[in-house]
């Protein structure tokens, strides 16, 4: 599967699942591709930013308290 970043002519901009890209295509031609919000069927694939995975671990930082967080968690406790 593969997940797109669409937009029609509007520019309302909605993600949408397909099996391939000619799996898309072939459903953008026969008008199964509609907007959301607004019902267009002139949609096109957005610029959509690659999703990255990195080797490393990311770290955990931790935040530092105010006292007013620190009472109020301490009450939760």
């Amino acid at each position: 599967m593969i997940r797109f970043s669409l937009i029609c002519e509007h520019e309302h901009e909605f993600e949408a699942w397909f099996r391939s890209n000619d799996d898309f295509d072939t459903q953008k031609k026969r008008g199964f591709v509609d907007c959301p919000s607004c019902g267009s069927h002139k949609i096109e694939k957005a610029l959509m930013a690659p999703a990255v995975s990195t080797s490393r671990r990311q770290e955990k930082v931790a935040l530092a308290m105010g006292e007013a967080q620190k009472q109020a968690l301490a009450q939760l406790k």
